[in-house]
């Protein structure tokens, strides 16, 4: 797999403070190393919409039940949007430290399924012929507090990217996080989850596949019960997770897009509409 071809896809990030409910206001930039509490990212001429698909993916994430980040859309004049993310390797105590009146954040130990594992930044894709999506079941396993729940969660995450079409679902992009007190660890909620078929010149093959081929139109109903149960999922499970996805997931789509259309970014229903006929294609290829 051409790795060149993501370099060029990775949009510009920046970690800021903010507080308050504004989401044009109460930015800060951290100096030192003063925590932020979420990652801005630019959007980019080569990818257009890409911020807007993000936030609609992420929120539709939301709305299914899974773990994902807060995040919203902020209007640059003559560009695409950002998106902010809440960082979720953060927590901002009720009572405690603060500067100039600001709170300060208390970053959360997390390491992502590369750490985990020990394997090379440089292999964050799935080789030919390895099982990553076992590995990250492994990794929860070994470290999760709530380790059936969260081997629930890797299922479903991992049916999402495929339904929405994100083949940048590689090792770096799944972590575990630890709470405060360092006695619970857990998944880390969907985060740097959009649709990446939607742009021609990007691959189409899974950072972290269902078996077999990489390519996320070589996908297909057995073989996504193949590699789930073989990373020790229940086959009844699965089958039940599959058709939460294939039911739940359009509409999920569908109200996202309403949502920040409601926010001031129509562009969001365009995007829908753009991607939505590929994810219902997908999703009829798994369903029964």
């Amino acid at each position: 797999m051409g790795l060149t071809s993501w370099l060029a896809y990775a949009p510009a990030k920046v970690g800021l403070y903010h507080t308050g409910d504004d989401p044009c206001g109460g930015w800060y930039l951290p100096h030192g190393a003063a925590p932020s509490t979420h990652i801005l990212k630019a959007g980019s001429k080569t990818f257009p919409g890409e911020t807007v698909c993000e936030a609609m993916c992420v929120r539709a994430a939301s709305l299914m039940d899974l773990s994902a980040e807060e995040c919203f859309l902020i209007r640059v004049e003559d560009a695409e949007p950002i998106i902010a993310v809440r960082r979720f390797d953060r927590v901002t105590p009720d009572a405690g430290c603060s500067v100039d009146g600001l709170p300060i954040p208390y970053r959360l130990h997390q390491e992502d399924v590369c750490q985990a594992k020990g394997i090379s930044r440089e292999l964050k894709y799935e080789p030919t012929g390895v099982n990553y999506l076992g590995l990250i079941v492994d990794a929860v396993r070994r470290a999760s507090t709530n380790q059936m729940e969260d081997r629930f969660l890797v299922g479903y995450n991992q049916l999402f990217d495929y339904a929405v079409g994100n083949c940048d679902n590689h090792l770096k992009n799944w972590s575990l996080v630890w709470g405060e007190s360092w006695k619970q660890v857990r998944l880390a909620p969907l985060y740097d989850v959009l649709c990446t078929t939607v742009y021609p010149s990007l691959v189409r093959e899974m950072g972290v596949s269902f078996g077999g081929s990489r390519k996320i139109n070589d996908v297909t109903r057995g073989s996504v019960m193949s590699q789930m149960i073989g990373a020790g999922l229940p086959g009844g499970i699965v089958a039940g997770m599959i058709a939460d996805t294939c039911n739940e997931v359009p509409d999920a789509l569908r109200d996202a897009a309403r949502g920040l259309k409601e926010e001031g970014f129509p562009e969001a229903e365009v995007m829908f509409e753009k991607i939505i006929p590929e994810v219902q294609a997908r999703l009829s290829r798994i369903a029964l």
